[in-house]
């Protein structure tokens, strides 16, 4: 399983995309058997409410729906990941804790998912990932992120 956590940010872009290495992600998401869409609840919601008048097949509502047919979905609970906040998170080390915004259940969610890979383009939400100090060590592959597709290799 090739999982990735695209931020909506990023996501919310898909349809009318002219940068290549957007439209490349997109293919490879839609054709590759491997590739799965990291997703929490609070995710799902950002990505279906961003897009409601986008029926474009590059859409990432269209993507996820179709990723969703073909069972290439990684879903994050919420009990996951209130879990993983109670064992590992350190509250004075996040400053996205402003109102209404979910990245603290997004960072949990993306070092539950099996790679640990992310595209996020919100400033304050990548500066947190970056400098998330857990209370604990966390086990496993180490946190990738970046702000463009191009600069990451998911394949």
């Amino acid at each position: 399983m090739k999982d990735i956590f695209i931020d909506a940010d990023i996501a919310n872009t898909f349809a009318n995309t002219q940068d290549s290495h957007k439209v490349e992600l997109i293919e490879w998401l839609l054709k590759n058997k491997d590739a799965y869409l990291v997703i929490s609840n609070a995710l799902r919601g950002e990505y279906i409410n961003g897009n409601t008048d986008c029926d474009k097949i590059y859409s990432i509502r269209c993507i996820y729906f179709e990723l969703q047919k073909e069972d290439r979905i990684n879903p994050i609970s919420n009990e996951e990941i209130k879990k993983f906040q109670q064992q590992f998170f350190n509250w004075g080390t996040i400053t996205c804790k402003r109102k209404g915004s979910h990245d603290p259940e997004h960072i949990a969610c993306i070092f539950l998912s099996n790679r640990r890979m992310a595209i996020v383009k919100d400033g304050k939400f990548h500066k947190d990932l970056l400098n998330f100090h857990p209370k604990k060590k966390v086990k496993g592959q180490k946190l990738i992120v970046t702000d463009c597709a191009s600069k990451l290799n998911y394949k």
